[in-house]
């Protein structure tokens, strides 16, 4: 993702991107995707009255660039959930399957998915690896 993308500054991206060396055409889903971690990233400690923290702007990071490395262009994104610890939760929920990735700062994401047509069911910490999330975020929303 490239550094004129912030959207604290009102950038909107409208050209392709570089991404690792190659030129990826700027999805349709980046604006809302940078909306919205901006707005979670102005969340302020407290914000449900419970003491939750603040959203570390490393989980707002990592979710980025997370969800550019999984998603295809025209992918529908996920809802953005802020969590009590300062993290973000991905939520995808169809007729078809759920998936729920919580995305921190630091260590490793956890993904829970559950196939409502095959029971398919598993949870887990995402590795490197990301081809078994990205084929069913990609085949089932």
């Amino acid at each position: 993702m490239s550094a004129s993308a912030a959207t604290d500054y009102g950038v909107r991206v409208k050209e392709p991107v570089e991404c690792a060396g190659t030129v990826k055409d700027t999805p349709k889903w980046l604006n809302g995707l940078l909306d919205e971690l901006t707005a979670l990233s102005r969340l302020p400690a407290n914000w449900d009255s419970y003491e939750a923290r603040a959203i570390d702007p490393q989980a707002a990071l990592m979710t980025a660039r997370f969800l550019w490395l999984v998603l295809r262009e025209d992918a529908v994104l996920p809802k953005l959930v802020p969590t009590v610890g300062g993290n973000i939760q991905l939520e995808w929920y169809n007729d078809r399957a759920e998936l729920e990735i919580e995305v921190g700062a630091r260590g490793p994401l956890t993904a829970c998915f559950v196939d409502h047509r095959s029971r398919e069911e598993w949870e887990t910490e995402i590795t490197a690896d990301l081809a078994t999330v990205a084929d069913k975020i990609n085949s089932c929303f």
